[in-house]
């Protein structure tokens, strides 16, 4: 991201970027998470009584659903899930098959040549909120896919410019 406006506190120029990542940071709740787990939050922790906002556990008795349970704050969580999503991939060969299966399932969120994220996102990046998508390609009569999801900025990045229509 590029920050285009600085405002001045205590003698430090903070860019808008960075002012709302500690904003973001102030903000967001604690939450009941299993450390290494980064496919789900279990709950956030109510901040006036300590236990899970949804169904209003105590550490103790979310941790006899979930063992290894712990409370940490969210942002350090959403930074461990960034940090994991993203890792660089790597171009994995599938069938023929597969990558026709994959193109005619549901019209592509975006398309280069002979390039497509499926119409579906995966899921969304922890940070950005950017949905993210399988991405398959077909190079000199080969087929990949991506062995993790792509944002339609990356797919930008590795094929060019094309819109994205997902909704």
């Amino acid at each position: 991201m590029t920050a285009t406006t600085e405002t001045k506190f205590d003698e430090t120029i903070m860019t808008t970027d960075n002012l709302a990542e500690q904003l973001r940071r102030d903000l967001l709740p604690m939450c009941f998470v299993v450390p290494g787990d980064l496919c789900q939050i279990i709950d956030t922790v109510n901040p006036q009584t300590g236990r899970s906002t949804i169904r209003g556990e105590t550490l103790a008795q979310v941790r006899e659903r979930e063992p290894g349970a712990v409370i940490m704050p969210l942002a350090d969580w959403i930074e461990a899930k960034t940090k994991a999503q993203d890792q660089p991939g790597v171009w994995v060969p599938v069938s023929e098959e597969n990558y026709w299966r994959m193109l005619e399932v549901l019209p592509p969120a975006a398309q280069f040549a002979y390039a497509f994220l499926v119409g579906e996102a995966t899921d969304h990046h922890a940070a950005s909120g950017q949905p993210r998508f399988a991405c398959y390609r077909e190079r000199d009569g080969a087929f990949e896919e991506y062995s993790r999801p792509m944002t339609h900025r990356e797919f930008e990045a590795e094929f060019g410019k094309c819109p994205l229509s997902y909704s």
